[in-house]
């Protein structure tokens, strides 16, 4: 097992530690196409799924860690995402988020896997079912590469806009 590999693996394991975490999020991506290296190409260009954390910092703002495996156009990704959000309550049911991600991580070839990274952009609105259960939509752009699929493809990088839907529960409620 290479060095990337492991480190990844050790990535996403961290990602699952902040056990005082405010909530917790599952996602599903379907990524739109919209440059594929430098030209543009539209179409589904696979997905992802992933599970987050996040534990607030200062008023609205939360960091994010957790963990993402991805289908693209080079194969399957795990990842480990870092990030921050946004989340303001727009009534008692409804409020925006708008965050960034960085992703971490390895795409599974055989016989070696190589070294991924990407960048996300999001914003969307979450509808509260309950005290502590909520459901989301988001959007934005999210950019991806893998510099070493250079030597087996023309194309290492694309830039998509991802559809995302989640379900967030929140496991301890903030107190104002």
């Amino acid at each position: 097992m290479n060095r990337i590999l492991k480190l990844s693996i050790i990535l996403c394991l961290v990602a699952f530690l902040p056990l005082n975490a405010q909530d917790i999020s599952i996602y599903v991506n379907s990524n739109q196409g919209s440059l594929a290296g430098k030209n543009w190409e539209s179409g589904n260009r696979g997905g992802s799924m992933g599970l987050n954390f996040s534990h607030p910092i200062k008023h609205s703002y939360n960091y994010i860690v957790g963990s993402e495996i991805a289908l693209v156009p080079w194969g399957t990704n795990i990842s480990a995402n870092l990030g921050v959000c946004y989340t303001k309550n727009i009534n008692t049911k409804w409020q925006y988020t708008v965050s960034t991600l960085s992703n971490q991580g390895v795409a599974l070839f055989r016989p070696k896997s190589l070294y991924v990274y990407g960048l996300s952009g999001l914003i969307g609105v979450d509808y509260k079912l309950t005290n502590k259960l909520s459901l989301g939509i988001q959007s934005g752009l999210k950019y991806y590469s893998c510099p070493s699929y250079k030597q087996y493809s023309l194309i290492s990088s694309y830039l998509d806009i991802p559809i995302q839907i989640r379900l967030k529960r929140i496991l301890n409620i903030k107190k104002d």
